[in-house]
Order: C-alpha cells, then sequence, then structure tokens
C-alpha cells in the first residue's frame, strides 16, 4: 500500500461564491449595526474599518483553500473481493453510493450536514478508481486516517 499526498483545492467558482456569500453576511451585520445606532456610519466610512468588511470574509475563504486537504491512497489489490470488502466498509461508516461505474465509485456522507460542505467543496466525497490491479482512494484525510488500519489488513 502506498499513501500519497496531494493537496485538493476546491473548485475556484465555490470559493468565488463563498467570499461573495460572506462579504453579504458582513454587510449585513455591519447594516444592522448602523441601524441600531452603534456604528456611527460616517466614522465607519472615514476610517479604515471599511477595509474589515472586505478582509474578514477573504481571511475566511483563504484559511478555507488553504486548510482543506483531500490524500490519494494508492491499494494494491489481488482479487475482486477487496474491492468489495473496501466499499462495505464505507457503507458501514454512514456513507452511500452516489455513483458507480465499472472504473469508477464515488460516496458521499448520509449525514446532513456534511452534504453542505459536500456540495459546495466536495469535501466530504469519496472516490474509488479501479486502475487494472490497482484501486486509487481520494478521500478526506481524516477519513482516510479512521480507515487505513482496516484497509491494510482487507488487502495484506
Amino acid at each position: 500500500m502506498q499513501i500519497i499526498n496531494e493537496p485538493y483545492r476546491p473548485p475556484l467558482k465555490a470559493i468565488i461564491g463563498l467570499y461573495f456569500i460572506l462579504l453579504l453576511l458582513m454587510s449585513l451585520i455591519i447594516l444592522f449595526l448602523m441601524g441600531f445606532g452603534l456604528i456611527n456610519s460616517l466614522t465607519f466610512v472615514q476610517k479604515a474599518s471599511s477595509i474589515i468588511l472586505f478582509i474578514i470574509p477573504l481571511g475566511a475563504v483563504l484559511g478555507i483553500y488553504f486548510g482543506t486537504k483531500r490524500i490519494k491512497v494508492i491499494l494494491t489489490i489481488s482479487t475482486i473481493e477487496d474491492i468489495a470488502s473496501i466499499k462495505a466498509s464505507l457503507l458501514r461508516s454512514n456513507y452511500e453510493i452516489k455513483t458507480q461505474t465499472s472504473q469508477k465509485t464515488v460516496f458521499e456522507t448520509d449525514i446532513a450536514i456534511n452534504h453542505v460542505f459536500n456540495a459546495w467543496l466536495g469535501l466530504e466525497k469519496i472516490e474509488i478508481h479501479n486502475k487494472g490491479n490497482k484501486i486509487i482512494i481520494y478521500a478526506p484525510e481524516r477519513i482516510i486516517d479512521n480507515k487505513i488500519t482496516e484497509w491494510r489488513k482487507l488487502v495484506m
């Protein structure tokens, strides 16, 4: 078994969308504070405080972008039963098959809150590719850490 660390970067479209949603949220918070008189609108605009409106969402988005990590695991297998046992171990761990072809199987979590992160950033998706006598698994690092000992027992 070979473990290769490859950084996974979410799609640029998702990152830009997340930035604008956070920017809108920060704008609504500031407008709410201005509406109740907690922030004077003239002093807020005159000071460099208005730049915070753009910096906080940008910092959050950059943290998400560089903080996401998926790794690639290559398992060398000898029988088809090994593939089935790996898939069965994922099905037992709150994952369901989203799409399945002869060369690729995609798993998604069935936990509701994780669907949001998977839909936006693809962070909760597990892909299993069949390449001859190898299985290539793309998955989040925390899932690989939890499953790696179980998978080693299956293929050795």
